[in-house]
């Protein structure tokens, strides 16, 4: 199948891991075009607080002064294309030096691991504002569902981790992003084949890991505690298994748990 040239800038953005380090990132001065692009002040605040809660995580609330301070220093976070978190993040600037509405200098930063959490959650919220509504609830829950399987199957396997624990809060972010990217290239993920042996192979594959990562653990003394982990770990397989519905989302596991491998 050949796709409609309009659509080639939202495959080569898909195409891109959705946890890229920041080593992958492109040698150019795109962080600074980013930066460069002046406010959209229709997203300030109106109310005097902001409260964002992401799909079950934790809540967090801006003043009206801060949220708007970070609209308008962070126009990475609602690029009018955007990029995946990760890059977002990085082409942010991190942290910016301001001064306030009071003339005091000071800094708004997401430098610190928690920080990125809180990133990703912005990044999440105004990208929902900007996917195909109707289109992506249907999806959401059940794509971060997915997510959310994944990488606590890693961090089981791996004994938890400050790693598993951030990307539980960063989950909505990568999701959000798999739904923009569905909505620019519908077309490609409708197949007119079923996806029975292809989500059969990939989940053959996931258990496989899984068993071969429970048979070498050491911190497992006996047979009968091995299979017990083993027999666990498959029945979150078997959810994920009930939640790839289509070609879709069979694309954004198989990428999603790749990422995961290569990024712990």
């Amino acid at each position: 199948m050949k796709l409609p040239i309009y659509l080639l800038p939202f495959l080569l953005i898909a195409c891109q891991s959705p946890t890229t380090k920041p080593q992958d990132l492109p040698a150019n001065d795109s962080s600074k075009q980013i930066l460069s692009k002046e406010a959209d002040t229709t997203l300030f605040a109106k109310s005097n607080t902001v409260v964002i809660t992401s799909e079950n995580r934790d809540t967090i609330r801006f003043g009206r002064q801060e949220f708007n301070e970070i609209v308008k220093y962070f126009p990475a976070l609602y690029s009018d294309l955007p990029q995946p978190p990760d890059i977002s993040y990085y082409q942010s600037g991190i942290f910016q030096e301001i001064t306030d509405a009071d003339g005091k200098k000071k800094t708004i930063s997401f430098s610190s691991e928690a920080g990125q959490d809180e990133y990703f959650t912005l990044y999440a919220y105004f990208l929902k504002r900007k996917n195909n509504q109707r289109e992506a609830n249907a999806r959401r829950s059940a794509l971060i569902k997915i997510y959310d399987d994944l990488d606590s199957i890693f961090g089981a396997l791996s004994y938890g981790g400050t790693y598993f624990g951030h990307m539980y809060a960063r989950i909505p972010a990568y999701a959000e992003y798999s739904l923009y990217t569905y909505e620019g290239l519908k077309q490609y993920y409708t197949k007119d084949y079923l996806i029975t042996e292809q989500k059969r192979i990939f989940l053959i594959s996931l258990r496989q890991f899984i068993t071969d990562q429970v048979k070498v653990d050491e911190n497992i003394s006996d047979e009968g505690a091995r299979n017990k982990r083993q027999r666990a770990l498959f029945d979150t397989v078997d959810e994920i298994d009930n939640l790839i519905t289509d070609y879709f989302f069979l694309k954004s596991t198989q990428e999603f748990w790749h990422s995961i491998i290569s990024n712990s």
